[in-house]
Formats: structure tokens, C-alpha cells, sequence
């Protein structure tokens, strides 16, 4: 059995490595949201991933961070889950509405740029 925090350090650790470079994939190089993680559960051992947009993680990814957790670990034939929780963005669908003297410019380039263009 491990330790919940020891566990719980080298998992941070791990993914701490994971982001910094050590052993970096393709995906982290587009994409590097992965933010924290901690120990969820003991039996199976579970490692909690936060982040930002988790969704579009490969399952070929996950199954590599499933293998680098249990290598880490030391728990050799435990299935390692390994769970993925994001958060939302709190302004989306919300438009940022300009002020007077914005809409005013915004209205004159665009006139000019509408006039450039018959040039």
C-alpha cells in the first residue's frame, strides 16, 4: 500500500515532469493545459488530472499516463485509473460591449479600410 500523501507527492511530480518536458509528446507541444494532480482513491489507485481542455486528449495519451503513473508508482499489475476534470470558462458566450468612443472607432476603420479597398 502507499502512502496517500506520498503518493500524492509523486504524482504531482510526475505530472509536474510531464509538463516541464521530460519525456514530452507531441500532443503536450499543442496543446499544454494539464494543471495539477492528487491522489482520488486508493483501491484502485486513482490519479485526478485538472486542467484545461482535457477533452480533446487522446486515448493513446491516456493509456501513457496510465503506464508513466503505475511505472512511478511502483504498482506493477494495479490497473492505474487515471481521471481527467476540467473547468469551464466563466465569460464564454458573453461579448465584451464596447464603449461610445470604441464604436466610433471601429465605425471610422472600417469606412477607411472600405475606402482603401476601391482604390
Amino acid at each position: 500500500a502507499i502512502a496517500p500523501l506520498a503518493a500524492t507527492l509523486i504524482a504531482r511530480s510526475t505530472a509536474k515532469g510531464l509538463v516541464r518536458g521530460e519525456n514530452r509528446t507531441a500532443w503536450l507541444d499543442r496543446f499544454e493545459k494539464l494543471r495539477y494532480a492528487h491522489l482520488g482513491g486508493a483501491h484502485p489507485p486513482t490519479i485526478i488530472l485538472h486542467g484545461n481542455q482535457i477533452d480533446s486528449i487522446p486515448a493513446s495519451y491516456r493509456r501513457y499516463l496510465e503506464n508513466v503513473f503505475r511505472e512511478h508508482l511502483n504498482v506493477f499489475g494495479t490497473p492505474v485509473r487515471v481521471e481527467f476534470r476540467g473547468s469551464n470558462n466563466p465569460f464564454a458566450g458573453r461579448r465584451n460591449p464596447l464603449t461610445p468612443r470604441q464604436e466610433r472607432r471601429r465605425k471610422r476603420v472600417i469606412r477607411h479600410s472600405k475606402a482603401r479597398k476601391r482604390r
